[in-house]
């Protein structure tokens, strides 16, 4: 059964529609069963990761160990996610996620998010 969240813990979510396969470019997207995003056939995302329900993983994106993809974030083309998290910021390649990553890392010694 899939869990609907908007985030990792989240409880309070209803979807108002049945929200199951899609089509998208001619690709089928299926909900991911831990917080309900699409992740497309031609993608991996692990049960054990985290795609909240407004998010995509596409491409041949991979998403797995305890990472999570939230918010209206987009994971896709080579991109790679093993751990931490991605909210709201399209990550196209290893390159977009090596940037993202250094600006997390930077925002870190400060304690806040960007």
């Amino acid at each position: 059964m899939t869990t609907y969240a908007r985030w990792p813990g989240d409880t309070g979510y209803r979807p108002l529609v049945s929200l199951g396969d899609v089509q998208i470019d001619g690709v089928t997207h299926h909900r991911h069963p831990n917080g309900g995003g699409l992740v497309a056939e031609t993608a991996t995302a692990e049960s054990t990761a985290f795609v909240g329900v407004d998010a995509r993983v596409y491409g041949a994106a991979r998403v797995y160990g305890d990472a999570w993809v939230y918010g209206d974030a987009w994971v896709y083309g080579d991109a790679q996610i093993e751990t931490g998290w991605i909210g709201r910021v399209p990550i196209d390649s290893a390159e977009a996620l090596a940037r993202y990553l250094a600006v997390l890392a930077e925002a870190d010694k400060t304690k806040e998010r960007p």
